[in-house]
């Protein structure tokens, strides 16, 4: 007996496969917008290019992951607001 009771079929292994594209794309994404700050500062010549390089992948890792339940709570507040 296997790990699971039935047989995979091809949708199974299909299922399989976009899920991995799915995670491979999105780690994709991540790693172009926490480099994308440090590139646009170093092709316009900015002094302090490696500080927002820096700055950049700091940003990706504490703003981002923070900032979905900060709108949340915003747009809670002002639903509580705009029906008094």
């Amino acid at each position: 007996m296997g790990l699971i009771d039935f047989d995979l079929d091809i949708y199974d292994y299909a299922t399989f496969i976009v899920l991995f594209l799915v995670v491979v794309v999105f780690f994709f994404i991540m790693i172009t917008l926490g480099d994308l700050p440090g590139k646009l500062a170093e092709r316009r010549n900015h002094p302090h290019a490696e500080s927002v390089k820096l700055g950049g992948w700091i940003g990706l890792f504490t703003v981002f992951p923070g900032s979905t339940p900060g709108v949340r709570v915003y747009q809670a507040r002002a639903a509580q607001h705009c029906a008094r």
